[in-house]
């Protein structure tokens, strides 16, 4: 028709992408993948069999990492909760990726790529992870290892473990990681119970403890405190889940006021 717009003029931001991979699959050979996808030690800081993970894991930051700390005087001050703690976990970028098939329980996996959906990050990002997943009897233990390496900053290590009692649904969990050479680490402990209370679907429990030092400035430290219940509906596929978290931050330059902060949500795989 006369005078009609035929043009596509729908705005694409970078930010928009979250995954875009291809995977080639072979039982002998492991997986070779590429494309915008986890990095070799996305994962590595996160084995956990509490059951909550939809809740609270070590990736405290996620529920509340773009709050601002208040200073003593209430004042608002321009440091995030999400600038004061890290897992430094890996996470998702333009890489090539290639994971050896499982050996006994044993598995690895290295990768190489950039960030792309951000601006003025230049660095080349190398990964290196390892893992160890098995059953002895009525447990089930999830260990796993990674290295990562970044041309322009601080390299990073980080590492978990966890252990699952499958006849009490008891678990517990650790991870711990630092900058090589720089001045952050940090140290996780976290336990768990899964039980089937409900005819709908298994309760899960968990508390946590996070211990951080000298992240934003040398001398700082950082706790946090988290409790979380998980209530399954597996006719649904869907979890239901409150969890209540704790933050300190105590620094050499300023003093900063304790948050409190609860989450109530549901999620529905589909």
């Amino acid at each position: 028709m006369d005078g009609q717009d035929n043009d596509f003029n729908a705005e694409y931001r970078r930010t928009e992408l979250r995954k875009l991979d291809v995977a080639y699959r072979t039982p002998t050979m492991g997986t070779f993948s590429f494309g915008q996808g986890s990095t070799s030690t996305d994962g590595s800081a996160e084995a956990d069999y509490s059951g909550t993970g939809v809740a609270a894991y070590v990736g405290i930051n996620d529920i509340a990492g773009g709050q601002s700390w208040r200073l003593a005087n209430g004042t608002v001050s321009a440091v995030k909760i999400g600038n004061t703690n890290s897992s430094f976990d890996g996470g998702r970028r333009l890489r090539i990726r290639y994971d050896t098939p499982v050996f006994s329980g044993f598995s690895a996996s290295v990768s190489a790529g950039q960030e792309v959906l951000k601006s003025g990050d230049n660095n080349d990002y190398y990964d290196v992870s390892t893992r160890y997943a098995k059953d002895y009897g009525d447990y089930k233990v999830d260990a796993r290892l990674g290295y990562s390496i970044r041309d322009s900053s601080n390299d990073l290590v980080m590492g978990s473990a966890a252990v699952l009692h499958v006849p009490t649904g008891l678990s517990l969990a650790v991870s711990s990681g630092r900058r090589v050479g720089g001045e952050a680490d940090y140290a996780y402990v976290k336990a768990g119970l899964t039980r089937d209370y409900l005819a709908i679907g298994s309760t899960s429990f968990s508390v946590d403890y996070y211990d951080g030092n000298d992240f934003v400035v040398a001398g700082s430290s950082t706790s946090s405190v988290g409790v979380a219940v998980v209530q399954r509906l597996d006719q649904y596929n869907t979890e239901l889940y409150a969890t209540y978290r704790t933050y300190e931050f105590d620094s050499t330059a300023a003093t900063y006021q304790d948050m409190d902060v609860t989450f109530i949500g549901a999620r529905w795989k589909f």
